[in-house]
């Protein structure tokens, strides 16, 4: 953030010209106040030649808002490099932990998280959307889908210490379209694990697929095209909840 000149002891705000004033006290981000608002819109509708640029602009944003330049970000359930890319050009530090299928089936025992570093912000991608929703996989990482979930809770839950406290998880998702049947993954996750972490946030990402359907990589004629025109991304705060929060451990 390019800064127009030095605030003293007794100046709160930093002129930033057309983007706005940015406020000294804020330790969450680089973003003037201006710039605050448009961000923490619940609702954002995103244009994107493809799915792949969708998901790319939803990680960017949500990068630019829960972190500053040099800090460290964590990818949970990595599929590519893409957020690698995206860190590197926003000038965050980046470590990743591969998607696994042993994690979706809840076999953890081998993760160790004691060479992992201190991290400002976690955020994941659990599944590969892109692929669920436009080559219609002959498998996905389940058998059993309520222990699934309840294993990726488990999951998230042993990478939070590698979160400074009060800083963010975001949990980018949807519901799961497979065998002509569409699982309701974003709201049975968020609700699990809203049982042990603050649940700070919810924020919906619409795809504005008008340029998207002139691509062959999203069929026009794709029979979930309700679905993959948005997506949800939860935040949870790292501070843990009063055990008589904990009221939800299993599916009614």
């Amino acid at each position: 953030m390019t800064q127009n000149k030095t605030p003293n002891k007794q100046q709160k705000y930093i002129d930033l010209g057309d983007r706005g004033r940015y406020c000294i006290h804020n330790k969450l981000n680089e973003l003037t106040g201006k710039e605050w608002i448009i961000y923490t819109k619940s609702f954002k509708v995103l244009h994107a030649n493809n799915l792949n640029e969708f998901f790319e602009q939803i990680a960017e944003k949500q990068i630019t808002f829960f972190t500053k330049r040099n800090q460290t970000v964590i990818e949970l359930l990595s599929h590519s490099n893409t957020m690698k890319k995206i860190c590197k050009n926003l000038e965050r530090n980046y470590y990743s932990i591969p998607a696994k299928d042993e994690y979706f089936l809840g076999k953890l025992q081998n993760i160790d998280i004691s060479e992992i570093p201190k991290a400002e912000y976690l955020i994941s991608i659990p599944f590969n959307f892109v692929s669920l929703y436009t080559k219609k996989p002959k498998k996905v990482f389940f058998t059993d889908y309520n222990k699934m979930v309840h294993n990726l809770v488990s999951f998230y839950r042993l990478f939070m210490p590698c979160l400074h406290p009060k800083k963010y998880l975001s949990v980018i998702a949807n519901n799961i379209p497979f065998d002509n049947k569409v699982y309701p993954f974003a709201f049975d996750f968020s609700r699990l694990f809203g049982n042990y972490f603050i649940q700070s946030d919810e924020m919906v990402f619409m795809f504005d697929d008008t340029q998207a359907n002139k691509n062959s990589s999203v069929p026009s004629d794709f029979s979930y095209s309700s679905i993959k025109q948005h997506i949800f991304s939860f935040q949870f705060k790292n501070q843990d909840l009063p055990p008589s929060f904990r009221t939800l451990d299993s599916f009614s």
